[in-house]
């Protein structure tokens, strides 16, 4: 019984000089708690990472459903919360230094920009964000480390988007990871939508056994320059992966600084974090070098294949085909073509394969 339950968790914890009865109270009637702990019948539950993330998923869940609060950020822009204090130490405790358990706590808390109050949609998120949480424990108990490298290197704070076989593969020599495919995945997430990408990627490409090499930005700078080091380390890519939320003129990988909102691709962006149709041969300029003429450049970013949409003007400045949906859609399926290039369908009949005006005339 749950009663049962309570007393015997107790006395565990009074065993292991626990100073968080209350928080126990709180969290042993969730229902993942019961599932986290099933089998463990000593204090070592409460050393166990597997218990720290079910006793903070909890209390987070349950503030969340109480409040209907705009998603996470909400709770997690109050440094003082005690939920927050005990992803920061677990963070800590994980290897990350202060000043980087922040941002990564800002990442997951953008999960909600814009959206009206909505609790379901919320809980939903705050699954993400403890997904992360989990496959952070997961690949460093596999490899110690790893989840501060792909951080302070690659800028990854949405681990939960990733397999731990696709985390696994990240950092490979040289030579084995020439010409890797590179995946661009925004900080900014207000829907969750590219936990969602990832998952259609892997799915669609896993039974091949390509693995792309990932990195995280938050402003159009990290995206060029984080491109320029994987090309350093691995040679030019035949295939570019970009996620950001989009519109027909723009794409945002950070927070999404709304300046105006309204219906479908009525978002207007601003701000460092994202990249406007006007400013594709300014911000884009550094990437010209090693984007190759033959490289698919795939947007899994809403309305950015429409016609005279920023998508053409991409492909005309890069050089390069760029696939992208015409309408707000997210990633249906990927394949991969003899020759290696990427080809990406969306939902709604939305793709569209854009050819640089340079190759149609040439065709010509």
């Amino acid at each position: 019984s749950d009663v049962d339950t309570l007393t015997t968790l107790t006395q565990l914890a009074v065993e292991c000089d626990s100073t968080h009865l209350g928080e126990l109270a709180e969290a042993v009637f969730a229902s993942d708690l019961y599932n986290e702990v099933a089998g463990m019948t000593g204090p070592e539950v409460f050393y166990d990472p597997r218990f720290r993330n079910a006793l903070i998923g909890s209390r987070v869940r349950r503030h969340t459903a109480e409040h209907a609060l705009d998603g996470p950020a909400e709770m997690f822009a109050d440094e003082g919360n005690g939920v927050v204090e005990a992803i920061r130490f677990d963070l800590l405790s994980m290897g990350f230094a202060s000043n980087e358990a922040r941002p990564i706590i800002e990442a997951w808390g953008s999960m909600s920009a814009g959206d009206e109050p909505d609790p379901q949609k919320s809980m939903e998120l705050l699954e993400d964000v403890r997904s992360s949480r989990v496959r952070m424990h997961e690949i460093e108990s596999l490899s110690p480390g790893l989840a501060q490298r792909l951080y302070r290197e690659r800028g990854v704070a949405h681990f939960g988007r990733y397999s731990i076989d696709l985390l696994m593969s990240q950092f490979p020599d040289r030579e084995h990871g020439r010409g890797s495919d590179f995946m661009v995945m925004p900080h900014g997430d207000h829907n969750g939508a590219f936990y969602y990408t990832v998952r259609q990627f892997e799915k669609s490409l896993t039974p091949q056994g390509t693995w792309p090499q990932i990195i995280e930005a938050d402003t159009v700078d990290e995206v060029v320059t984080g491109t320029s080091l994987l090309t350093g380390q691995y040679g030019s890519t035949p295939n570019l992966i970009i996620g950001g939320h989009g519109s027909k003129d723009s794409v945002n990988f950070g927070a999404g600084r709304l300046r105006a909102r309204g219906k479908g691709d009525l978002v207007v962006y601003t701000g460092a974090d994202t990249l406007n149709i006007d400013e594709v041969s300014d911000k884009l300029n550094h990437m010209v070098q090693f984007v190759r003429p033959d490289s698919h450049v795939v947007l899994v970013s809403c309305s950015t294949g429409a016609e005279g949409a920023i998508g053409h003007k991409i492909a005309d400045f890069l050089s390069a085909t760029v696939i992208a949906p015409r309408t707000p859609s997210n990633l249906k399926h990927m394949r991969r073509l003899p020759n290696g290039a990427l080809v990406a369908e969306y939902y709604s009949d939305s793709t569209e394969t854009i050819q640089p005006e340079s190759k149609v005339h040439a065709a010509a």
